[in-house]
């Protein structure tokens, strides 16, 4: 670990489509044979457009929920990476429901996507992973995410937008230098925009692209710029 030595660059997943199904979207007459089915209540389910679409016709923002693989392939991502393993990174995911989860660098995340969402929701059921442990290696907090953010004490904070402003990479490198703690803010949902509140979290907001990238995308190229930042191959 080189924490001494080098920034700590954090990202924050924010209204990241991980959730459980809403007690507004369970009727009775659409869900009784799915009850039926299953051993595990429909409110203790983590929310799947590709197999709940049926329940999310009515939901606010629909288009923007029901996507946890979404933050599945960017723990896969994160926490495998270089900076994740050389003790340079920190990775959380904030909710819709303003939770935050906290994952231990030295998690792993099972790569099996239904071995995932089981996870997941078991952390949403009992809010450690492992339960009751004192030392979790995942744990979920109800937090708004300015406080959050507040909390961690940054010196700057990146929001990652399609309406930012195109920097090159080594202006954007720049804006690091003599910080020790960069905070990186991707949204973690499929379709929409970033709400007007985490958007105000931010002075720098820097584009990628002129249309929107996916999550995924975006987490890469942070791993990389901050690798680079850090030089992490010299």
């Amino acid at each position: 670990m080189h924490q001494n030595r080098a920034p700590m660059f954090i990202i924050v997943l924010v209204e990241s489509a991980l959730e459980c199904i809403p007690a507004s979207s369970i009727e009775r007459k659409k869900t009784k044979k799915m009850r039926q089915k299953r051993k595990k209540p429909l409110e203790k389910t983590l929310l799947d457009v590709s197999i709940h679409n049926h329940l999310m016709q009515n939901l606010v923002d629909k288009n923007k929920r029901g996507r946890p693989d979404i933050v599945h392939h960017s723990l896969l991502l994160a926490l495998g990476s270089r900076l994740n393993k050389e003790g340079y990174l920190q990775i959380y995911v904030h909710t819709r429901n303003n939770e935050i989860i906290a994952f231990n660098p030295e998690v792993r995340v099972p790569r099996n996507y239904n071995r995932f969402k089981g996870l997941m929701e078991q952390l949403f059921d009992v809010g450690t992973i492992p339960p009751e442990s004192d030392q979790p290696l995942i744990e979920l907090k109800p937090q708004p995410l300015p406080d959050f953010i507040s909390s961690l004490n940054p010196d700057i904070v990146v929001l990652f937008t399609e309406k930012g402003a195109r920097l090159p990479q080594k202006d954007l490198q720049k804006h690091f230098l003599g910080k020790k703690k960069i905070v990186f803010l991707v949204g973690g949902f499929p379709h929409g925009e970033i709400s007007q509140e985490i958007f105000e979290l931010s002075k720098l907001h820097v584009s990628l692209y002129d249309d929107p990238l996916d999550t995924l995308v975006i987490v890469s190229y942070i791993i990389q710029i901050s690798e680079q930042t850090i030089k992490l191959d010299e």
